[in-house]
């Protein structure tokens, strides 16, 4: 994304909208989020908050990807399982909630399913905590990763810690995490994309998706101190 910015800009009407389908979390996320970290802008996720300036949290619309697919050539794409993009209406799912949006969503060839809570819904990023490096790191397809009893350990594991932090800025997982990896499983032998990114030699996605869990937790604690430490 980060490298996207400047192209990105150069399409932008004053009517725009920008559906922020991403792994991980989008740079907006804490946009009038409601905890110790409203309006905090993540360096793992958006350098120097370039995203947030030029881009801004106003047209964003949120967006879970739910299908995996294959990259089989430039433009060519071999979908493998589900078919959905998780979204909320136009008004729901913008940062913030904010009222009075007039853009439109027409559908297209895939299904949206409407999620009003899905702006701020951490489940597949926690998901992908774990599933992404553990599949990177032991070159396994994601139903080998989900039901190895050691690599599944280490995703409850993972998960759980993950689930921690999401409560402590106020987003309450609804997905257990047994049933997320049976669900990743029931995919099959399918190759993650961190792991064909590490086989094709591209850059691995390991800042929006591992950095940024860690990066939340800091500046977490760091808020919480601050706060406490203030006169009364």
């Amino acid at each position: 994304m980060p490298a996207a910015v400047d192209s990105i800009v150069a399409l932008l009407g004053p009517q725009t909208a920008i559906v922020t389908a991403v792994n991980g979390i989008p740079y907006w996320y804490f946009h009038r989020q409601g905890s110790v970290l409203d309006g905090a802008t993540l360096e793992s996720i958006d350098p120097g908050g370039r995203q947030m300036k030029l881009l801004g949290p106003e047209r964003a619309i949120g967006c879970v990807l739910n299908p995996a697919a294959d990259l089989i050539a430039p433009g060519l794409i071999r979908h493998v399982h589900a078919a959905s993009f998780r979204s909320a209406s136009p008004v729901e799912s913008e940062p913030g909630g904010s009222s009075g949006c007039t853009r439109p969503c027409r559908k297209r060839d895939w299904r949206r399913r409407s999620e009003p809570t899905s702006g701020r819904d951490l489940a597949e990023a926690v998901g992908n905590l774990c599933l992404s490096p553990i599949s990177a790191l032991t070159c396994a397809t994601l139903d080998l990763v989900a039901t190895d009893p050691g690599t599944r350990a280490v995703c409850l594991a993972m998960m759980a810690e993950g689930r921690q932090l999401a409560e402590k800025i106020g987003v309450n997982l609804r997905v257990d995490a047994d049933r997320r990896l049976d669900g990743a499983a029931a995919i099959g032998p399918h190759k993650i994309s961190m792991l064909v990114d590490l086989e094709t030699g591209r850059p691995m996605e390991i800042d929006p998706i591992v950095t940024v869990v860690q990066e939340i937790g800091s500046g977490w604690r760091f808020q919480r101190r601050r706060l406490t430490s203030l006169p009364r």
